[in-house]
């Protein structure tokens, strides 16, 4: 319980990682749809975003994002580029994804 004039805690919204001195970087895959707009938000939130595009693009993410869009497609280049099997690895390490 609170006491008159007490100010509850406040919860830690900044965007650094875990380890708290780096931001959280967030990869957005670039093949198809709103990738763009996406990485707009993640930036305008205070995360590093960045464009995922080949499988060492990966490399240092803290998340995954990816966008709709017509999904015969995006699973065509994603294994045209390698990518499928890159996200697929990184999502058993433990990389959060979104999409």
């Amino acid at each position: 319980m609170l006491e008159s004039g007490n100010n509850p805690p406040k919860a830690k919204s900044d965007t650094t990682s875990a380890s708290g001195n780096q931001p959280i970087r967030i990869g957005v895959l670039a093949m198809q749809g709103a990738f763009i707009e996406h990485c707009r938000m993640m930036e305008k939130l205070g995360c590093e975003c960045k464009q995922v595009r080949k499988p060492e693009d990966l490399e240092g993410l803290h998340g995954l994002i990816i966008p709709g869009g017509e999904s015969t497609t995006i699973g065509r280049l994603m294994d045209k580029f390698k990518l499928f099997s890159a996200v697929q690895e990184k999502v058993r390490q433990g990389l959060p994804v979104y999409g």
